[in-house]
């Protein structure tokens, strides 16, 4: 297992190769989130929506399975769109 600098470094590596800025956000939105939930001082502060999207993420990055990875997706949007027409 690699040690927390290292992999603190790779993710610097990683982030300054990005050209898009709305990938960086969504890096940074992915590492907020997570620091949040594995901090002691800061679990409290985690709202429902963010532990679902910490789940979610987690689901996600341990699938082997394209058809599963679209199936949620395609839930995730339909959910998405019947929400903002009820809104």
């Amino acid at each position: 297992m690699r040690t927390r600098n290292v992999v603190r470094e790779d993710l610097r590596k990683t982030v300054a190769k990005c050209k898009d800025t709305k990938s960086i956000e969504i890096i940074l939105k992915i590492a907020e989130i997570y620091r949040k939930v594995y901090d002691n001082a800061t679990f409290k502060e985690v709202s429902e929506l963010q532990w679902e999207q910490m789940l979610m993420i987690n689901e996600v990055m341990d699938s082997t399975n394209t058809k599963n990875i679209h199936n949620a997706r395609l839930i995730l949007e339909n959910l998405e769109k019947k929400s903002l027409t009820h809104n």
